[in-house]
């Protein structure tokens, strides 16, 4: 009897560590039994370090969907938060007869919303929305990276109903091919305003994404610099005097969007009657 015992006791240090081996999860792993969306403190690694939360998002989040009718035409459909995901797909279906809605972003929550330029699934543009659409399915991608919400805001419904589907996914799918043509926005004068424009372009998104002005002569300073066209409203800077030469430089990180398709960005100095040199140098692309 006691050796059986004996040898009992020698075995439990051996069960308890290989306990612990099983149990203890190394940061940034989490067991496959966890669902989708499922939120795990990891609370230390294997060598005892603190850890912190890991969340795990899914392929596909639920959809949301809606309908506008004439006694509902100036309501909104809204998706749930885009955090984590990378393309958004809305579409429309149903019987109904000069249907319009404006599609619309929000990076604070949904306290502010912005319109929202987004390519036809089909491959014929980009639109901000639908406007007098009678009985047709239609479908638009947007890449979400960035954006808290997206909604479909109906203007207006004649007759039936407009189904709308808003569907979200962490994989990156694009099915249609995406353009980029780099441009810049140059210009150069002496005593007068000098605007440096990023061009519009038909069916395309301009995005700003550096610029930079530089000028000399003279006590008077060539600020305010007003940057104009991109999302949010216009955007101004100060410049010092530039009898001894001036300088400001500006990044964008992300570039800075047109606030709508076929909208140029400009970037414009003030006057300066005794200036001897003025220059604005921009750059960005079409999209």
């Amino acid at each position: 009897m006691k050796k059986l015992l004996l040898a009992l006791l020698l075995l439990l240090p051996t069960v308890a560590h290989a306990q612990t081996a099983r149990v203890v999860t190394t940061c940034g792993t989490l067991p496959q039994a966890y669902a989708a969306g499922a939120t795990r403190d990891l609370t230390q690694d294997v060598n005892g370090n603190q850890c912190g939360q890991v969340s795990m998002i899914g392929v596909e989040q639920p959809d949301v969907t809606g309908t506008f009718t004439n006694a509902t035409q100036t309501t909104s459909i809204t998706s749930t938060s885009q955090d984590g995901y990378g393309t958004a797909l809305i579409s429309i279906t149903g019987t109904y007869g000069t249907a319009s809605a404006a599609f619309e972003l929000s990076d604070d929550g949904g306290t502010t919303w912005s319109a929202l330029s987004i390519a036809r699934a089909d491959g014929s543009g980009s639109e901000t929305g639908y406007t007098g659409l009678t009985n047709l399915t239609r479908a638009w991608i947007i890449p979400v990276a960035g954006i808290d919400l997206i909604r479909v805001r109906s203007t207006a419904v004649a007759s039936g109903t407009v189904n709308v589907r808003i569907s979200s996914t962490s994989v990156q799918t694009s099915p249609i091919p995406t353009i980029i043509a780099q441009i810049g926005g140059n210009a150069s004068g002496t005593t007068g305003a000098v605007v440096g424009t990023l061009a519009a372009a038909a069916n395309k998104l301009t995005y700003l994404c550096d610029f930079d002005i530089s000028a000399i002569g003279g006590a008077a300073a060539v600020g305010p610099i007003v940057v104009a066209g991109g999302i949010g409203g216009s955007k101004t800077y100060q410049l010092t005097a530039s009898a001894t030469g001036a300088f400001l430089s500006k990044n964008f990180n992300p570039c800075l969007q047109s606030s709508a398709v076929n909208t140029a960005i400009t970037i414009t100095t003030t006057a300066d009657a005794t200036a001897t040199a003025v220059n604005v140098n921009s750059s960005g692309y079409q999209q």
